[in-house]
């Protein structure tokens, strides 16, 4: 921030403080720290701010500038080593006086260590059950945790972990679902990165002339993996045609709140609260007694929704639920934080999408 924009930003707490003083109320103003996210972050910050302005924004990264930056109060490079990152969190709460924490990297290490963090006084937005989180953060015990208690559908996945067995698996699922697609994925991934639509090869001369997307030809991938004698756990399945759902998810001692994230073609988002998914979020969060907000994904086929995976913490379109009535973020960060708050009533389903808009990050 520049000097400017403190003096204005001391000012205006002056005002609050006095005018809190003449109604006899008291204000907190806390510091909110966000350590490492996706640029998305920039949209779950905004909806704080702009539902209560007295919050401090603290920002970190091990990267020089993240979109987020721009609506930080501070700002600060953050180290990547793990061995020593939960020490330096630790640190640096202290140092910055954070009273909030909502992180994004490193979740099961900080949720390992959360009691370090309540001693110093700073509440984490993390589970503190580590070992729900390290299940959560994967793909293949996620799965296996939602058929024990049958919460929902999950498909019929096959994990590789070296050549022989991704050939055999490929072929018995082609197999087995004929004209199906398949499609690949490590078990451990974030933000879908390793997703890949497996295809045999190029269907006619006109393939060449669409966009291919997370597609890769059926040869290549297995000159790819036969380079290592052995890799990380790869999952096969049917590749699902869609749609895809996202229930954004919190239960908080008020009761639980969830939304429908419907993602349509060429960029548009349908806002269901109304979903029978929403159910299954909800009982899902009565098995697992998960209390931090988080996300299940769904991807339909054939006119049943199955399970792809699950988030323990805000995904990066839950900013999008907004715009139904539902402000995830200070929500989640009012139930933490033990502020009083009423869970939203006047929501309704839309239809929205999103448009690109530039933003000044510097000026000379």
């Amino acid at each position: 921030m520049n000097e400017d924009t403190i003096t204005t930003q001391n000012i205006f707490y002056v005002v609050i403080q006095l005018h809190c003083a003449q109604r006899k109320e008291k204000i907190i103003f806390m510091r909110i720290w966000f350590n490492h996210w996706f640029s998305t972050a920039y949209n779950l910050i905004k909806q704080l701010k702009d539902t209560d302005n007295t919050l401090t924004i603290i920002g970190s990264s091990y990267k020089d500038f993240m979109p987020y930056n721009i609506l930080c109060d501070e700002w600060y490079k953050e180290p990547t080593d793990e061995l020593t990152y939960i020490d330096w969190c630790i640190n640096f709460c202290k140092e910055k006086k954070i009273d909030i924490f909502i992180p994004r990297t490193k979740r099961i290490l900080i949720s390992k260590e959360y009691r370090r963090f309540e001693e110093i006084g700073v509440k984490v937005m993390v589970d503190d059950n580590y070992e729900l989180i390290e299940t959560l953060e994967d793909k293949i015990k996620t799965m296996e945790l939602c058929k024990q208690y049958n919460i929902c559908n999950t498909p019929e996945i096959c994990v590789v972990t070296n050549i022989d067995e991704f050939k055999e698996k490929y072929n018995y699922l082609k197999s087995k679902y004929h004209d199906e697609d398949i499609c690949m994925k490590y078990a451990k991934d974030e933000g879908g990165l390793s997703f890949r639509i497996i295809r045999e090869g190029l269907e006619d001369i006109n393939s060449l002339k669409e966009y291919q997307g997370s597609q890769i030809i059926y040869d290549r991938a297995v000159q790819i993996l036969k380079s290592e004698n052995s890799f990380n756990p790869i999952i096969l399945m049917v590749y699902m045609t869609g749609p895809e759902v996202s229930i954004d998810s919190l239960m908080t001692k008020k009761g639980f709140i969830g939304c429908a994230r419907i993602k349509e073609k060429s960029k548009i988002t349908k806002i269901d609260v109304n979903s029978p998914l929403i159910k299954v979020s909800e009982n899902f969060a009565k098995i697992t007694n998960i209390k931090r907000p988080y996300n299940m994904q769904f991807m339909y086929h054939n006119n049943t929704a199955y399970l792809l995976e699950v988030n323990t913490r805000m995904a990066g379109g839950t900013y999008k639920s907004g715009l139904a009535g539902i402000n995830f973020p200070y929500l989640a960060y009012s139930e933490l934080a033990n502020i009083d708050f009423e869970l939203p009533t006047d929501i309704k389903n839309v239809t929205l999408t999103t448009m690109e808009s530039p933003i000044i990050i510097e000026r000379k």
